[in-house]
């Protein structure tokens, strides 16, 4: 309302000094009063603002989407690494108990071999 007052203003100090009236002028001075023009343009705005803000919601959206699919790839990546992990921990594990098992078995024999080795020496 205030814009259309300051044109109408400009458009008619134009005109008492060049002595012509613009035509925009003479539909803003008829316009301007009950603000139809301002009306009309903000009734058009709001159905280009709504499109405006219902396209930045789905791209928020998406970008949401986006950021949970991210997270849940990296958590996933995040537990395979751990099973991995766990895999070989147990790997590891199993080949030192058959490691230890067969050092028993060696110890053992040593023990049975030194065993026998007395029993000839008496």
């Amino acid at each position: 309302m205030q814009v259309l007052q300051q044109q109408q203003q400009q458009q008619q100090q134009q005109a008492a000094a060049t002595g012509s009236t613009p035509p925009s002028s003479a539909a803003a001075a008829a316009t301007a009063p009950n603000c139809t023009v301002s009306a009309a343009a903000a009734t058009a705005a709001t159905p280009a603002a709504a499109a405006a803000a219902a396209a930045a919601a789905a791209a928020a959206a998406a970008a949401a989407a986006a950021a949970a699919a991210a997270e849940q790839q990296q958590q996933q990546q995040q537990q395979q690494q751990q099973q991995q992990q766990q895999q070989q921990q147990q790997q590891q594990q199993h080949s030192q108990q058959q490691q230890q098992q067969q050092q028993q078995q060696q110890q053992q024999q040593q023990q049975q071999q030194q065993q026998q080795q007395q029993g000839w020496r008496e």
